[in-house]
Parts: structure tokens; C-alpha cells; sequence
């Protein structure tokens, strides 16, 4: 597709090919309303995307396919078809498709949460070493100090060789993508829609701009997606999920950022927050992600400083998300709630083994009579299936 892609083969990132079987998942994908942990499920126990659909069609415990994914279904002729004219629709765009491995997520990072993302720009930028990749995020209707400052931290980012990643949207998402770019620097948009339908529209310009200038404008979303409002929290996981560490600049109480950060923060990744005025409630969320384990950022300047301390790893998570998966603990896993029948043995054990609380690898491979290695490849599947939850100091919770 005209990028190299060698480097990217490493990383567990690669372009999507023409070959049948690539194209049939990617079809199969598009009907799936972004299940993502069952079309996880459903790629690990069949080779042929044919053979998966079959089991989606005959399966009464899996929800079948919607009316509008049977009609497309028909009218593409097969699922390898359906792939093709995604592929087709994207390349018409400018843009790539990259298919993500499950278990080595966006650049090697972290397990993904979607495994396909849409691109226009640098693609080889996903190869990047994950320890470079920074979210910047907050509130679209923010204040000429808030501004200032989200270019300011961009700033230090750029000079500790970091990747900005943000939402694409207007306030400070739109200040760190026009900083990093009038400052030469990487950048990565990140949509709640299709590419070929780039939201918000007041921004295409500046799109544009992050494709033509060595970054990237990527969807977890098939081209011709809308925005819609359930899309964007599944839109800040991806965010999320990429970056080594997540700043908040400005957010209130319900902001889409506090979103991303407490995803980051379930990913045992740092988050920083700026401390804010108590009396103005539009900045209440950052104050709110400061007791749940985000750090301080108290100057733009202090970036630097905890990044190293991120790239060390003396920065993961505070104990508030720890403690408030422990309350939500006690009492078995109910298979029809989990969805038992999917598990094998290890994986069942690992779950009631985590039903009182959150629990450490050693002590669950102890009390499951397992080897570790294969104790932390049972937790592997589950973290991906998103039924647990990596957590401070090593430790595991359910979700």
C-alpha cells in the first residue's frame, strides 16, 4: 500500500494485505458492531473468517448478526467481498488499514482494544517505541490559560522526543495537534468516526494538515462511520491504550478526558493531571482524577522530570482504583454473567480465584496449583477478553 512496512512486521502492527482470509476477517469485523473481545474469540478458534460466521449465524448464546449487517452481508456477495470494498473505500481516501495483534497491541504496547485501526498519514509511526507516545487531552470549551498551557506541555513533550496524541476534537485537543505541528513534532489523531466522514468538521483542515506533516489521522472505525456519542469512549480507549502516559490539562466532572484517564489508569499506565482552581467546578475533573491515582502536574515545565520517572517505571497507578475494584469484589462468578461457557479450566479458576478481591499472579497461580507461565498466559486471555483488570504493583481485579 505504499508504505514500508518492514519495521511495523516487529512491533505486532502490519498493513492489511489482499489475501482472502485478511480481507474475510476485516468483512467480518464490519458486522460485528466492534464486538472486539468476541471477534478476539472468535479468531483465535477459527482459521477461516467463513467458519467463524457460521458459528456467529448458529450460536444461540451469541447475539446474531443485525438485519442491517445481513442485508450488507447479501448485497457484498461474501464476507472476502465485504473486506475488499472496506479496503477499496479506504485506499480511495488516501489511507491504509493496519491489522493490530492481539496480544502485541498499537507498537507492542499493551494487548489492543480493536484490532484493526484506519489510517491516513505515517503509518510507520505506529511502529514507535511506546514509551514515546504522550496523550494530551481536556475540555473543548477551555480558557486562554488552559490553551496555553496544553501548548506548553506539548512543547516539553516534543523536547523529550514524544508522539502527542490526542481526539481530533475543538479546545485543547485541536491546541496540542496545532502546536505539535507548528513545532515540527509528531502527532496522531485519533477519530470517533469513520475517515471518510472526519468529525468535527471544523477541523478537517487541520486533519489534513497532520497527514500531510509526518503524522497520522487513525479510526478504530470502518470509513464510513458517523460520529456518534457512544463511539468517542470507545474512541479515548484507543487513545488510551497508545500512550505511555495520559496528561489532562482542563476537564469538569463528566469531560470525555476523564475517560481516557481512568482507561490509562486501568491500563497500569501514568497519568498526570494539572491541579485546579476548587471553586471553578468546569475544572472539577482534574482535581477528581488527582484521587483516583493520577500525579500532579503543577507546571508544564515538570513534564520532562516525570517522564523520566514514567520511563523508569516509578510512575504506574495510585491505590484509589485498586481499592474501589476491591469493593466492588465477593461472591462467585456467575457463568451466564461471564459468559463461563468460553472458559477453560485455568481461566475459570483465575476468575473465582479474583472474586474476593484483587489478587497477585504468584498468589493465583499458588492457589490454582499452576505454573506461573501458564498462570499469566490464562490472565493474558482474560485481561484481552476484557473480564480482568491489570492493576498497581503487578496485582489483578475483575472488571
Amino acid at each position: 500500500m505504499g508504505v514500508e512496512v518492514s519495521c511495523l512486521l516487529e512491533k505486532g502492527v502490519s498493513l492489511l494485505t489482499r489475501e482472502p482470509r485478511s480481507l474475510g476477517w476485516l468483512g467480518l469485523w464490519s458486522l460485528m458492531g466492534y464486538a472486539a473481545a468476541r471477534f478476539w474469540r472468535l479468531q483465535r478458534s477459527f482459521e477461516d473468517p467463513a467458519e467463524a460466521l457460521e458459528r456467529l449465524r448458529a450460536d444461540p448464546k451469541e447475539p446474531a448478526l443485525s438485519a442491517w449487517s445481513t442485508r450488507e452481508l447479501a448485497r457484498a456477495g461474501g464476507l472476502e467481498a465485504l473486506g475488499e470494498a472496506e479496503a477499496d473505500r479506504v485506499l480511495g481516501l488516501g489511507g491504509w488499514v493496519v491489522q493490530i495483534s492481539r496480544t502485541s497491541g498499537v507498537h507492542g504496547a499493551m494487548p489492543s482494544p480493536f484490532p484493526y485501526l484506519q489510517g491516513k498519514g505515517e503509518a510507520s509511526l505506529l511502529a514507535g517505541a511506546p514509551e514515546r507516545w504522550a496523550a494530551v487531552v481536556g475540555s473543548r470549551r477551555v480558557d486562554r490559560v488552559g490553551l496555553a498551557l496544553a501548548e506548553a506541555v506539548v512543547d516539553e513533550l516534543g523536547e523529550a522526543g514524544c508522539v502527542t496524541v490526542s481526539g481530533g476534537a475543538l479546545g485543547i485537543d485541536a491546541a496540542a495537534h496545532a502546536r505539535a505541528l507548528s513545532g515540527g513534532l509528531p502527532t496522531v489523531v485519533v477519530l470517533g468516526n469513520g475517515l471518510a466522514r472526519p468529525y468535527p468538521s471544523e477541523n478537517r483542515a487541520l486533519f489534513d494538515r497532520v497527514a500531510g506533516q509526518g503524522g497520522a489521522v487513525v479510526s478504530p472505525f470502518m470509513s464510513q462511520e458517523p460520529a456518534r456519542r457512544h463511539h468517542f469512549p470507545r474512541r479515548n480507549l484507543v487513545m488510551a491504550a497508545m500512550s505511555a502516559v495520559t496528561v489532562v490539562v482542563r476537564a469538569g466532572a463528566s469531560s470525555g478526558s476523564l475517560i481516557t484517564a481512568r482507561a490509562a489508569l486501568r491500563f497500569g499506565r501514568a497519568v498526570l493531571s494539572v491541579p485546579a482552581d476548587a471553586g471553578r467546578p468546569e475544572h472539577a475533573g482534574t482535581n477528581i482524577l488527582l484521587t483516583e491515582g493520577a500525579f500532579p502536574l503543577v507546571s508544564a515545565s515538570a513534564v520532562s522530570s516525570l517522564l523520566s520517572r514514567v520511563r523508569a517505571g516509578e510512575l504506574v497507578r495510585g491505590l484509589q482504583m485498586e481499592l474501589s475494584l476491591a469493593a466492588r469484589g465477593g461472591g462467585a462468578i456467575r457463568q451466564e454473567d461471564r459468559g463461563g461457557e468460553e472458559l477453560d479450566g485455568e481461566q475459570r479458576c483465575v476468575l473465582n480465584g479474583l472474586a474476593s478481591g484483587p489478587r497477585s499472579a504468584d498468589e493465583l497461580a499458588s492457589d490454582c496449583g499452576l505454573p506461573l507461565p501458564r498462570l499469566k498466559g490464562a490472565l493474558l486471555d482474560l485481561e484481552l477478553e476484557g473480564r480482568v483488570l491489570r492493576m498497581v504493583g503487578g496485582r489483578f481485579g475483575l472488571v
